[in-house]
């Protein structure tokens, strides 16, 4: 008899230390943002499903799981989620912010511009949702106040590269290339390392040629698979220096990086072609 009840005691034992010992939904959405962090991006993603599992209305779970998808690159994983914490939780600005650039995205940006007004409304001060919808809004052709937006969001945040990088290329496209080329080395002096910042400027260095191919060359530097920055640094060197062995040689790394990539192709042609010619690239 208390070889029964001890066997029964044993085993009821053993069942609540297992019970205890399961994760709650809390501390799964702890342990996803801790994968987030380490950009563990399927892990995390895994740790927020199960606290929604537990939770389906976990509205913390749904915002970080759409945050983690948009950032593997399922954008409509993402979207369902900012859907539903947009539901969940229709005062929490994140998941109007998550689903407006997500909409920008997508190309719905009329939109997206409204789901960043909600954010803004709802959050006042998050200076991403004044970038964000400044992003937006200079996309629909509203230049004016994209770059209110963005000034908002410079005094909300003035360490923010991206607010002064995406002024920068509303004031280039206004025509106003004093006021970008200020704000793009804004953007760099906060973030040295902003390749897309670098790219950016570069075109506004002429008629300084060496100031571009320096700016390009800074942008190859913290970006080098980038297809893109190599065929236009390519065709700076062959029609601008003449010099077709770097041109041939930026052509056939963008070629590398990216070998579906026409216009890497055709980048590596012209200063064979130019070689051909015997000079008559350089306007010989």
């Amino acid at each position: 008899m208390f070889t029964r009840f001890a066997l029964a005691l044993c085993v009821a034992l053993t069942s609540f230390a297992a019970r205890a010992a399961d994760p709650t939904a809390d501390e799964l959405v702890e342990n996803g943002k801790r994968h987030t962090d380490s950009k563990r991006y399927e892990a995390a993603i895994k740790s927020f499903t199960a606290a929604l599992k537990l939770e389906p209305k976990n509205a913390e779970a749904l915002i970080r799981r759409g945050d983690a998808h948009q950032i593997s690159g399922d954008v409509f994983a993402a979207l369902r989620d900012f859907n539903e914490a947009t539901v969940v939780a229709p005062k929490d600005a994140r998941s109007f912010l998550g689903r407006g650039q997500l909409r920008h995205q997508l190309g719905t940006n009329d939109k997206g511009e409204a789901d960043l007004s909600e954010a803004i409304r709802l959050d006042p001060e998050n200076a991403t949702a004044f970038v964000s919808r400044g992003v937006v809004r200079f996309a629909l052709g509203k230049s004016e106040a994209a770059r209110a937006d963005l000034t908002e969001a410079i005094k909300l945040n003035p360490a923010s590269a991206t607010a002064y990088h995406n002024r920068g290329l509303v004031w280039a496209a206004s025509g106003d290339f004093k006021k970008a080329l200020a704000d793009l080395t804004d953007a760099l002096r906060i973030d040295p390392t902003r390749a897309v910042s670098y790219y950016a400027r570069g075109s506004l260095q002429l008629p300084d040629i060496d100031k571009l191919l320096e700016d390009y060359t800074n942008a190859i530097r913290f970006d080098p698979e980038n297809a893109g920055y190599l065929v236009t640094r390519s065709s700076v060197y062959r029609l601008f220096k003449g010099d077709l062995d770097a041109a041939l040689k930026d052509a056939t790394a963008a070629i590398k990086a990216a070998p579906q990539f026409v216009g890497a192709h055709l980048a590596r042609l012209m200063p064979i072609v130019g070689r051909s010619g015997g000079g008559r690239e350089r306007g010989e």
